[in-house]
């Protein structure tokens, strides 16, 4: 599976300046490795062909309302927003899009949902990658689907 997806884990200097990134880098170094994981473990279980690439942003919220303003239109922090490639989708091999996450708001939700701050990241790649292959959750039918599948997923990582 290592080599059968391409996978870019970026860690800005914005998330950088938030408390849990400020940790010893090896462990920086492994929660980009987890991420990777889940995104490649995401990908392999949506049956995404071999060779799809995607890029992976963990930032700040500072950052992401900017991308989100940029964008989307929305002059707000966020958790996790999905760029698409044109012709994107499980059938296709190439570049697939990016995902743009804010380690603050992975912090902030972690404490209000009682789980941990790394959990809550896997959470916010899953989601971003469903995004990515079509899945959406503008109602509240889209929104239990899309949920059920990345909680499935999820527990898929963490215990896989």
């Amino acid at each position: 599976m290592k080599d059968d997806y391409k996978i870019a884990v970026i860690i800005d200097e914005e998330a950088g300046r938030h408390p849990a990134a400020g940790r010893h880098p090896a462990a920086l170094r492994q929660d980009k490795a987890a991420l990777k994981n889940a995104a490649e473990k995401t990908l392999e279980l949506e049956k995404v062909k071999k060779g799809a690439s995607l890029n992976i942003l963990i930032t700040g919220d500072k950052r992401i309302r900017q991308l989100n303003r940029q964008f989307l239109g929305l002059d707000a922090a966020t958790d996790v927003i999905s760029f698409g490639a044109a012709g994107k989708g499980r059938g296709r091999a190439g570049f697939i899009g990016e995902i743009a996450i804010s380690a603050e708001t992975a912090e902030f939700n972690a404490r209000r949902f009682n789980t941990t701050a790394k959990k809550e990241t896997l959470l916010y790649v899953i989601h971003g990658i469903l995004h990515l292959l079509g899945y959406r959750d503008g109602s509240n039918k889209e929104s239990r689907l899309m949920q059920e599948r990345q909680e499935g997923i999820l527990k898929t990582i963490c215990t896989g």
